[in-house]
């Protein structure tokens, strides 16, 4: 563990974990969330209030800035994966 290999498979075995719980814990949540109120809007006369527009593109941000970090968080496990070989 203390070689270069150790701390790099552990650096990207960690990333990987967390890319995980952002990418099906968190994600799942908000897709959800925005499932839920999708659900909801064609069986109300008028349309989408505000405040559900207003939702939807709060979570679509999260889901947008969640995507990147896991995208973020899966690079950093497999640029450690090649490289951890060389250490």
């Amino acid at each position: 563990m203390g070689s270069g290999l150790g701390v790099t498979l552990s650096i990207g075995g960690l990333c990987g974990l967390l890319g995980a719980v952002v990418g099906l814990g968190v994600q799942g949540r908000n897709a959800a969330q925005l499932h839920s109120i999708a659900r909801a809007i064609p069986g109300q006369s008028g349309g989408a209030t505000p405040e559900q527009i207003a939702q939807q593109a709060a979570i679509l941000r999260k889901l947008r800035n969640g995507g990147r970090w896991t995208a973020l968080l899966l690079v950093i496990t497999v640029v450690c994966m090649a490289v951890a070989r060389y250490l």
